[in-house]
Formats: structure tokens, sequence, C-alpha cells
């Protein structure tokens, strides 16, 4: 049992130092930017997307430890194992520094180790169906969109539903550009919808902006009785 206190004491340590590293990559660069005064308008729209793009939801955070700290309580080494296995890639994977785009690929492999946690969370009353058009896996995206809409489909939606849960996340080649559908069957009425999302929603929307301009956006909706987060941006960064 003190083995099993001691991987979480592991866990903790590592988020720590992860956020720790970056406040302090951030207070770097401010620093850099403070010192500088040719182009600073534009590095201050850097700095802008690189502040919004590592803004975190502490729920998931908050469920994995839940998770963790149930696993141990019950003795259930190998689950736990696997639970602290796939937090520690997720946390490496998605709370270092990131380019401004990265690739669909990298970030389904991302979603990954968070839907496997959620997996354990919610056993084989969750199912996950993932559908990539070919040829888009290698199409760049806006880091985090794809987990920001997964994130509010559990916060919002999948953890209210009583019976069997389905997510399923659609990437479509669009003409000149590329689709994002994330769905849900979480009980959501038309006023919860309104305020889905949050911060959450309004900072990737700022992102895909600095980025694309007016060809790009986001939606939610409903579809019978599931909820859409629908994304869409061009192939081509905007050149204004």
């Amino acid at each position: 049992m003190d083995n099993i206190w001691m991987w979480i004491s592991f866990a903790l340590g590592i988020v720590c130092l992860l956020l720790w590293r970056r406040v302090r990559w951030l207070r770097i660069d401010m620093g850099r930017i403070e010192r500088s005064k040719a182009g600073l308008n534009n590095e201050l729209t850097r700095m802008e997307y690189l502040q919004l793009s590592q803004q975190i939801q502490p729920h998931f955070l908050f469920n994995a430890f839940n998770l963790l700290l149930s696993l141990a309580r019950l003795d259930r080494k190998e689950e736990l194992l696997g639970a602290l296995e796939n937090l520690a890639l997720f946390l490496r994977s998605g709370y270092t520094s990131r380019s401004s785009l990265m690739s669909i690929e990298s970030e389904l492999n991302l979603a990954a180790h968070y839907l496997a946690i959620q997996q354990m969370r919610f056993g084989s009353r969750l199912t996950v169906e993932t559908v990539v058009s070919k040829g888009v896996r290698k199409r760049d995206m806006i880091p985090y969109l794809l987990q920001t809409f997964i994130e509010n489909a559990f916060k919002h939606g999948l953890e209210r539903q009583t019976g069997p849960v389905k997510l399923t996340i659609i990437f479509k080649e669009t003409e000149g550009g590329t689709q994002l559908i994330v769905q849900d069957n979480g009980p959501q009425t038309e006023s919860e919808l309104s305020g889905r999302g949050g911060a959450g929603l309004h900072n990737l929307r700022r992102r895909l902006n600095l980025l694309y301009g007016a060809k790009a956006g986001i939606e939610l909706c409903h579809e019978g009785e599931n909820t859409l987060a629908v994304a869409w941006w061009p192939l081509e960064v905007s050149g204004d």
C-alpha cells in the first residue's frame, strides 16, 4: 500500500513541476517582450495566442486524482498503474510549450490518453468512436481545440447522463479546409447549451481568429438528442 501512495505522491509532484515550468517560461518570454521595442505589436499578439492556448481546465485533473485515490483504496494496483501512466503521458504531451499549430494526429494522440482515463471512470457505459477522413490526419489544427471540445462534452453532458454514454469524434475534409465535430449524448437544454464552454470556447474562437480570421469558427448545436460542438478552419493561415 505504501508503494501506491508513493506513486500518487510522485504524480502530484510531476504536476506541480510542470505547472511551475510553464509559469516560469511565460515570465521569461514576457520579460523578453518588455526589453524589445521593435515589432512590439506582433510579439504581443504572439504572446496573447500562446497564453490563450495554454489555459487549462482543472476539472479533469480533479476527476483523475479522485480516480487514482479510489483505485488505491481498493488496492487495484494494475489499474492504478495504467491510470498513472496515461495521466503522465497526457501531462507530458499537453503541458509543455507547443507550436501555434499541431497535426491532427498529434492532437488525437493527446486525446487518447485523456479518454483512456475516462474509460476507466465510466467503464462499459462509455463508447468512443473516432472517424477521420483519409488524408486529414497530417493536416494542422490549433492545439487543445479537440481536447477542449472533449472535456466540455464530459463536463457539461456525459457526466450528467445516467445510462450509456457515447462520444463521437469526426474530422472531415471540406472544400478548402477541415471540419471537426465532437458529438455526445449528454442531456442538454437550449438554455444550458448557450452557456456551455464559457471562457474555454471564447479562447478557442479568439485563437482561430488570430490565425485564420473570418474563415474559421465554432458553433454549438443540437441534432436529435445529441449535442454537437463544431469547428472549421482553412488549410492556410491568414496573411492579414
